[in-house]
């Protein structure tokens, strides 16, 4: 990927990036969910936010090692 000055940037490390400002989102999602939760899908949806969060930075921690 070339960006306007010229230069390529890492295309490795800028998605490592994107793949752990996600995780981040989805961590404070949960947190939220879990913190308001009143039913079981609450919990659920709190649950799968936490999980799709620990995916994401995995992936991120994968793609940024690799």
């Amino acid at each position: 990927m070339t960006i306007p000055g010229g230069h390529e940037s890492d295309d490795r490390s800028s998605d490592a990036i994107m793949y752990f400002c996600g995780a981040v989102a989805l961590l404070m999602f949960s947190i939220l969910a879990f913190g308001n939760a009143s039913e079981w899908f609450d919990y659920a949806s709190g649950a799968i936010c936490l999980g799709l969060a620990a995916v994401l930075g995995y992936r991120g921690f994968r793609s940024g090692a690799v």
